[in-house]
């Protein structure tokens, strides 16, 4: 019997804009954050700024990006994730 996919790797609907970026209807939240990071990496849109005295590896977003995101402005990891579950809904 095949283990039910719960949490970060139970599939779900993605929004318009997530699959316009990936042209996936249904991704886990795991395999969205690959899609983004492989995107931005991709389009050299990976960014490293200093956050509260350390480096913190980000995205700043093109045209694209920016419509998963919500706004053009530089997503840190804790961001994406956000992003993300906005994006992502229940079958």
């Amino acid at each position: 019997m095949a283990e039910k996919e719960t949490g970060i790797t139970r599939k779900m609907e993605t929004s318009q804009e997530l699959f316009d970026l990936t042209g996936k209807k249904k991704l886990s939240r795991g395999e969205a954050v690959q899609e983004i990071w492989a995107y931005a990496t991709e389009n050299d849109l990976k960014e490293t700024k200093p956050v509260k005295g350390r480096n913190t590896a980000g995205i700043k977003p093109d045209n694209a990006l920016a419509a998963v995101f919500g706004s053009s402005k530089w997503h840190s990891m804790g961001d994406i994730a956000r992003a993300i579950s906005a994006n992502l809904s229940n079958d």
